[in-house]
């Protein structure tokens, strides 16, 4: 089991990446998930800038 003290790196280029928490819902109950955030480092090809959202879903409605 993984816990949010878990370190990840980027598979592409090694950097280390943030921990983010996503939800998982169990019998209509919200429980963290905690997993790999995107890659920010600038050499990186799989780069994701700092200012787009991670989570579509989580936007979508709002324009």
């Amino acid at each position: 089991m993984r816990t949010a003290d878990a370190k990840y790196v980027c598979p592409t280029c090694g950097h280390r990446v943030a921990t983010i928490a996503e939800r998982h819902k169990t019998m209509g109950v919200a429980f963290p998930v905690w997993v790999p955030g995107p890659c920010h480092n600038p050499e990186c090809p799989d780069r994701v800038p700092e200012w787009v959202h991670t989570d579509p879903r989580r936007h979508a409605g709002r324009r």
